[in-house]
């Protein structure tokens, strides 16, 4: 429900929708969102107003796994105080209205791209997509996939068919709506891997890919009926990637703009 109209010098009078700043900007025909008072607020309720302010939402190269987990009584029972739990439902709650760059970080504690094998528990890999919309993001996704991939080929492949699923689903969203043109043609979605691209065209090394589970090779019927076309990227240039991996600094920035995030200050 919206609530407490709000005002600003350049986009007008806007709205405050579950916790989310509204800003329409009529001349420049853009839409503006931000989650900054619900940031603050939970900044206060979980005592880090001096923590010291970090450039990404994950330090770069830290790994996380299941024995850094309390194992003493007396651990176990010091964490019951700490809320934990909630902390991360709030950030969850930021990363899936405003900010897909935190999707990843949360995640630990359409372009299209995976990781490989970089859970050390389970071993399994990260699937991870954003879809933008006139320079914007609109769906994104960071989830770690349900098998174990022995490539990088396999576990681009797994990813590259569930993005497919999704673009499937928000091209008949987006066609029932009426408000984007064009919509009758396909989506083209990225991917890195050349091998995940050629094999979601048509099949190709058996040897290489028999063993994968069949239900990823729904990606190739969603192909060829031609809702979706994949076309390879340079990896530099895939803005999925923060959804997947940890980056450094200059990168995770570099891939901030193509998400469609601004700092406020600055975008108004």
């Amino acid at each position: 429900m919206a609530s407490n109209p709000i005002s600003n010098e350049r986009f007008g009078r806007g709205t405050i929708c579950s916790g989310i700043q509204i800003f329409r900007d009529r001349k420049n025909k853009t839409l503006a969102l931000s989650q900054a008072s619900y940031i603050d607020k939970i900044v206060v309720k979980y005592s880090t107003q001096n923590s010291k302010r970090g450039l990404l939402p994950f330090r770069h190269g830290l790994t996380l796994f299941k024995e850094q987990c309390p194992m003493t009584p007396q651990d176990v029972e010091e964490m019951r105080h700490i809320p934990y739990a909630s902390a991360v439902g709030s950030l969850m709650y930021a990363m899936l209205c405003t900010r897909p760059d935190i999707c990843y970080a949360v995640g630990i504690v359409r372009y299209t791209d995976s990781d490989f094998q970089t859970d050390r528990d389970s071993r399994k890999s990260t699937s991870g997509s954003v879809f933008t919309l006139n320079g914007g993001a609109v769906v994104w996704r960071s989830i770690k996939q349900g098998c174990i991939a022995d490539s990088t080929m396999e576990a681009e492949y797994v990813a590259a068919c569930e993005a497919a699923k999704e673009a499937v689903w928000l091209r008949k969203f987006l066609i029932d709506l009426e408000v984007v043109p064009n919509m009758s043609k396909p989506i083209t979605f990225y991917c890195d891997n050349s091998g995940a691209v050629a094999n979601s065209r048509d099949p190709r090394s058996h040897k290489r890919g028999k063993h994968i589970e069949r239900k990823y090779n729904l990606i190739r019927e969603i192909v060829h009926r031609g809702d979706v076309i994949v076309t390879q990227i340079a990896s530099t240039h895939n803005v999925a990637d923060p959804f997947t991996k940890l980056l450094t600094t200059k990168v995770f920035e570099g891939h901030l703009e193509s998400l469609g995030l601004r700092d406020m200050p600055h975008f108004i």
